[in-house]
């Protein structure tokens, strides 16, 4: 959970900046699969994949926010894979990006996966809005959400009540497009300026696109 904070503006594009650099290649980071994709898995074994990985991971890693150093000009809300080894604890959005890469490994297309970033509280008071990252996920026309807060499967209306504020959804690797209230999506779609190093692109998500998701800061 995170708290919005104005002297924070870039603290979580920062954090996504790294995630994305150094996975360049990766399904979620680029909405392309790169992974074998099983055609064949039926949607009784889908359903089976989220309830297990969403427990596993729940109960497997400690929850644990990210904490501002000393200067928030040097700290940011990191984004990464959670393992056994050597980061067995993270906040919101490693939880996501875990849950995502094991449901990967077990076929799935990285299509039918997204994040999702929600604020519960009073706008008009913003130092005390409350932003969440769960992972959405879909099987057929039906979408279920993994979430770190319970082990069983939300829905999309259970996850919008405690998070009803303005958001923003991942469309396709780095494309994020803004949601409004009731979670329908609005407004152009956003995509961070892409450039590259040493033929490895990388995305600048300063901008405006997580311009409202980056003020984030956590307690």
């Amino acid at each position: 959970m995170s708290r919005f904070n104005a002297g924070y503006t870039f603290v979580l594009a920062r954090g996504i900046n790294f995630f994305y650099g150094r996975y360049a290649d990766h399904p979620i980071c680029t909405g392309v699969d790169n992974m074998d994709v099983d055609a064949e898995r039926t949607n009784g074994t889908k359903l089976s994949d989220l309830q297990y990985v969403n427990s596993y991971v729940n109960n497997r890693y400690t929850y644990s926010p990210d904490r501002p150093g000393f200067s928030w000009t040097t700290v940011f809300d990191r984004w990464m894979f959670l393992d056994d080894y050597f980061h067995d604890s993270g906040d919101c959005e490693d939880f996501c990006l875990t849950k995502a890469q094991m449901l990967l490994e077990r076929g799935w297309s990285v299509s039918d996966l997204r994040l999702e970033l929600g604020f519960s509280g009073d706008l008009s008071n913003p130092t005390f809005l409350e932003g969440h990252m769960w992972l959405n996920a879909s099987i057929g026309a039906a979408n279920y959400v993994l979430n770190t807060s319970q082990d069983s499967l939300m829905d999309t209306t259970a996850i919008k009540s405690e998070y009803p504020q303005l958001g923003a959804r991942q469309i396709s690797g780095p494309i994020w497009r803004w949601v409004d209230n009731s979670g329908a999506e609005y407004g152009p779609t956003y995509a961070p300026y892409q450039f590259t190093v040493n033929g490895i692109p990388h995305f600048d998500f300063t901008t405006e696109v997580l311009t409202m998701t980056g003020r984030l800061q956590h307690k």
